[in-house]
């Protein structure tokens, strides 16, 4: 029995120890298998960026020689690039020049309806006829005001100043003649002097 015991004990342990050897064989034979195919991958990415850099200088040598024989055309595109590019310039200023001639007529319109209102000032004045003006005033204004604002920032502030208090105290039911004097000839200086720049 003892025998029995020992060749089944045997028996297992050659088992163990075989399939133990298979097991390392197999991981052995994984990891070979890995190597050549990361070797293989390393060969056919160095062949594939050999073949990129022969691509490369080839259409390198190709845009060389357009380049070459293409001096001519770059040359008249940036010519008329500087053309459009001038062009562009005189449209923008032309474009510049007409918005100036609205706004300056614009404002040339606000002025004579202020000289309007120092008529009536002058003469008796009469409530309803300083309020049409006044409305008269504001739609004036309104049309050349956004222009003034975008275009000259600082001149419109001044014109402000004492065009705003000038549009509420005629738009009111009992008027400040004393007012209405004084900031009509302070808005009229400063619309004049706005017209100077322009």
């Amino acid at each position: 029995m003892k025998l029995k015991k020992i060749s089944i004990a045997s028996l297992a342990i050659g088992a163990m120890l075989s399939i133990t050897a298979c097991g390392t064989s197999t991981e052995k034979d994984q990891a070979n298998q890995s190597k050549k195919e990361q070797t293989n991958n390393q060969e056919e990415a160095k062949t594939t960026s050999a073949e990129q850099t022969n691509t490369g200088k080839n259409e390198e040598k190709e845009s060389k020689t357009t380049s070459a024989d293409g001096k001519t055309e770059t040359k008249s595109t940036n010519a008329e690039q500087t053309k459009n590019e001038k062009n562009g310039t005189t449209e923008t200023k032309s474009t510049n020049a007409k918005q100036n001639a609205s706004m300056k007529s614009g404002v040339k319109e606000v002025v004579q309806l202020i000289e309007e209102v120092d008529k009536q000032l002058k003469a008796t004045p009469k409530q309803e006829a300083v309020n049409k003006l006044g409305k008269q005033l504001t739609d004036k204004w309104d049309v050349v005001e956004k222009e003034v604002e975008a275009q000259h920032a600082t001149d419109y502030k001044t014109i402000e100043q004492n065009l705003y208090p000038l549009l509420v105290e005629m738009g009111k039911q009992k008027q400040d003649l004393k007012k209405l004097k004084t900031l009509t000839t302070k808005t009229k200086q400063d619309l004049n002097q706005f017209l100077n720049k322009l």
